[in-house]
């Protein structure tokens, strides 16, 4: 093997070294640095482009939310519900709109959405198994939604209860994808088996 053969190779390796370094970076910065839900990480790893936001993106300042997990959460003792509102800062145009709600086995959570004051989902989320669970399940599909920059989106989540205990409405925020790719990214999150499944 000559040298520029055994330069090529070393330079390939270092190339995909770093390739690699940078997607595990890139992943930690999802999950860790920016505190997204397991959720919505893994929908931006389904190989469709999506827009992300964060329950955490959200102000909890006076809104009666706090942050858990990547989720934003209500303590039941003080607070029955809790809103919140963020701008939207993204490019203008339809987009089907995921919103990931959190199942919890002690009572099932309604959350509504509203954009610029209209509602656009009234949903309650199911009865999970455990303490709490995350995925499809546990979502809610709003097709075709026209949003632009300087929409209000505001979340207003009410707990539930089984009667003995209440559950502290969790959510873990919103995934936007081109209008027409919403049943795609949940039957794609569902068939790669990345609903998160979470224990206390």
């Amino acid at each position: 093997m000559n040298k520029s053969n055994i330069i090529l190779i070393f330079t390939l390796l270092c190339v995909s070294a770093i390739s690699l370094a940078q997607q595990q970076a890139s992943k930690s910065h999802l999950t860790d640095e920016k505190n997204i839900s397991a959720f919505l990480a893994a929908a931006a790893e389904t190989g469709i482009g999506t827009i992300l936001i964060s329950a955490s993106d959200f102000p909890i300042e006076n809104t009666g939310f706090y942050r858990h997990k990547g989720w934003l959460a209500i303590n039941p003792t003080k607070l029955k519900s809790a809103t919140t509102q963020l701008e939207f800062k993204f490019r203008e145009g339809k987009y089907d709109l995921i919103f990931s709600g959190v199942g919890e086995y002690d009572g099932e959570s309604a959350y509504v959405l509203s954009v610029n004051g209209k509602q656009a989902m009234n949903f309650k989320v199911r009865l999970s198994t455990f303490s709490y669970e995350e995925g499809v399940d546990f979502s809610y599909l709003i097709e075709n939604i026209q949003l632009k920059p300087g929409d209000m989106l505001k979340v207003t989540a009410t707990v539930g209860t089984d009667g003995a205990e209440f559950s502290r409405a969790r959510w873990g925020g919103i995934i936007l994808v081109k209008a027409g790719k919403g049943k795609q990214m949940m039957n794609k999150l569902k068939n790669n088996e990345t609903t998160e499944t979470l224990k206390k």
